[in-house]
């Protein structure tokens, strides 16, 4: 459980990072809409 939280919180650091760069990409950016509206 312990390494479980470490992993998300090196996954968050990693996002917190990449926003402040401008380079986060959304996290469904590959995913198509399943009703176009």
């Amino acid at each position: 459980l312990q390494e479980e939280v470490r992993n998300v919180a090196r996954a968050v650091g990693h996002a917190v990072a990449q926003l402040r760069e401008g380079k986060l990409k959304p996290a469904d950016s590959g995913l198509k809409r399943p009703r176009p509206k």
